[in-house]
């Protein structure tokens, strides 16, 4: 993974979806899509995106620390939208619908994706996609409260 601020692990096109309450009204937009660490801690990375390969204006930041599930293989087929190769990016506060020119490319980046987020597979085959989960933080915060909820109670010291 990347080891200075600068250095991009993985660079692209992708064409992203306006927001949820939008998607079918808005325009989606081709964007070159950069991943890089963030510069803040070890392990903290962001999806920053521009209107063009030579980065001069940044139109927006996903903050991969907040990543907690990434969908594959995603369809989506309404009227005038008709994206084949469709991942999303869940965080607390949006889903980011992304395409990817060709399946290939789609895969890489979730897998860059998923690498850096410290996500794990779940096949989900009777819907024929794969949903990546992030269930660690969740079972690290319920074994420390039952820890403590415990350790209140006298049941351990």
């Amino acid at each position: 993974m990347a080891k200075n601020p600068q250095e991009v692990v993985f660079e692209g096109w992708l064409t992203k979806s306006p927001p949820t309450k939008r998607i079918w009204r808005a325009r989606w937009r081709r964007r070159w899509f950069l991943l890089t660490h963030s510069g803040e801690l070890p392990g903290q990375y962001i999806l920053t995106y521009y209107t063009d390969r030579n980065c001069r204006k940044l139109k927006g930041v996903i903050n991969l620390d907040q990543c907690e599930q990434v969908d594959l293989g995603l369809k989506l087929d309404e009227r005038k939208l008709k994206f084949d190769h469709v991942f999303d990016i869940k965080t607390p506060t949006r889903t980011y619908y992304l395409a990817a020119d060709t399946d290939n490319e789609m895969r890489s980046w979730v897998t860059c994706i998923c690498k850096v987020c410290g996500l794990k597979s779940t096949s989900e085959e009777e819907e024929g996609k794969l949903t990546l989960h992030n269930n660690h933080i969740f079972i690290f915060i319920l074994i420390y409260f039952l820890t403590s909820v415990l350790q209140y109670s006298g049941r351990i010291s």
